[in-house]
């Protein structure tokens, strides 16, 4: 599964993280092997402390690294 958020404003971190987090237990519940992709064009260290304490975030890219 993958969960394409954008963005860049800093207000809008919790939708752009809450988001993909639903969906990706929702996927993890039915198929605990699927493998999840969040790929976001800002990441605050706000959501980057989410995500690196949610198991559900198995691969993170930040779109402004991805050559």
């Amino acid at each position: 599964m993958i969960e394409v958020k954008a963005g860049t404003d800093p207000a809008g971190v919790l939708e752009r993280y809450g988001a993909p987090k639903i969906s990706f237990e929702e996927a993890l519940r039915i198929n605990p092997q699927v493998q999840t992709i969040l790929i976001a064009s800002c990441i605050t260290p706000e959501e980057n402390n989410q995500i690196e304490n949610n198991p559900t975030m198995r691969n993170i890219k930040n779109i402004g690294s991805i050559s």
